[in-house]
């Protein structure tokens, strides 16, 4: 039987979200490895393997074209569901980097033995893990599945995407809500593109709720949801006013040297460093992964001047703050004070 008008529009859809999925995702990492930003390339993945969780369907359509019926269903599910695990176990990576890397080490193993766990669900038995949806009539529209109520993968699922959603959904948004500026932006891209993904993944994995053409308006949100990813994690570019660093920091490529602090830090360098995300010793750009940023006053440094103001005063320049606890801190003094300390160290003392 010849495929229906909602079978030729939804596998023309899905073909188009693969391809510009992977594409995209490609282009992202390869993006990522020019400016050596390790986050950047971990959203590549994410995109990449969010593309191919509709490989399935992409899969069947090309079937269908080809023999007139549909594909086996176990290979069904596995193209197209095998992927999901580890779509989310790299966005809660993100996650762990960008807001609480000292808690990774608990976090992530937990959720990757749940993702290998799911994954090999899916691989090993895929029938009976899932609920396909068959047409009645060979070849007149795409297979739909969903999890299996009665299969021990149900709780993976459940606890899995309960995991997922605290943290890439309601996460992001309470840090765009308690961020300003460029950073309010970026969580909320982040906050968005996940919402879109869960919001149509979650009822297509637990619930036969697309009907004919209603999958369009969901599935179609692969090429929006993929977009949030990229500007919620790339890198701003650079505007052309450039601010010239201090003549107390000097440059030049990786090596530096802090030679002074400066007397005094105006709130108009502080707010440019968290606006533009530059560091406020340098005035560099803060790339991807290599970067400090205050837990006190969320103002930025960049990975090479955090380091060594750690080693020389441990402070925060804005608020005082230790970069690292460990290490005692070293309070700075203004110029006037070391001068009077002089002053008074060099008077001649009386004699008796």
């Amino acid at each position: 039987m010849a495929l229906s008008f909602d079978g030729w529009l939804i596998g023309i859809i899905v073909v188009s979200q693969v391809s510009f999925m992977t594409l995209f995702g490609i282009w992202v990492i390869m993006k990522s490895r020019k400016l050596k930003a390790k986050l950047l390339t971990y959203m590549g993945f994410v995109i990449i393997l969010l593309g191919l969780s509709y490989f399935g369907v992409c899969t069947d359509f090309f079937t269908v074209l080809l023999t007139g019926h549909n594909m086996d269903k176990a290979l069904f599910v596995v193209l197209g569901y095998v992927w999901a695990g580890g779509a989310m176990y790299f966005s809660l990576v993100i996650y762990c980097e960008l807001r609480m890397p000292e808690k990774k080490k608990n976090i992530l193993p937990i959720y990757f033995f749940l993702a290998f766990i799911y994954t090999i669900y899916v691989i090993v038995d895929p029938i009976n893990s899932f609920v396909i949806r068959y047409p009645g009539e060979p070849g007149e529209v795409l297979m739909q599945a969903t999890f299996n109520w009665n299969s021990p993968i149900i709780i993976i699922g459940i606890i899995g995407i309960a995991i997922f959603i605290f943290f890439c959904c309601f996460g992001y948004l309470y840090e765009a809500l308690q961020s300003t500026g460029i950073i309010r932006k970026k969580f909320f891209y982040l906050f968005l593109g996940y919402s879109l993904w869960i919001a149509g993944a979650t009822l297509e994995a637990f619930l036969f709720v697309f009907v004919g053409i209603l999958i369009v308006f969901f599935r179609i949100n692969g090429l929006f949801m993929a977009i949030f990813f990229y500007f919620g994690i790339r890198e701003e570019p650079e505007k052309k006013e450039k601010i010239k660093p201090k003549k107390e920091i000097k440059v030049k490529g990786e090596l530096f040297r802090i030679t002074k602090r400066p007397d005094q830090i105006t709130e108009e360098e502080v707010s440019i460093s968290k606006e533009k995300k530059i560091c406020l010793v340098c005035k560099g750009k803060v790339l991807g992964h290599n970067v400090f940023i205050c837990p006190e006053c969320e103002t930025f440094y960049c990975e090479n001047c955090s380091e060594a103001l750690s080693n020389l005063e441990n402070a925060c320049w804005v608020c005082n703050a230790p970069f690292d606890e460990s290490k005692p801190v070293k309070p700075f003094k203004r110029e006037e004070e070391e001068i009077e300390e002089i002053e008074i160290s060099e008077k001649p003392q009386k004699k008796p």
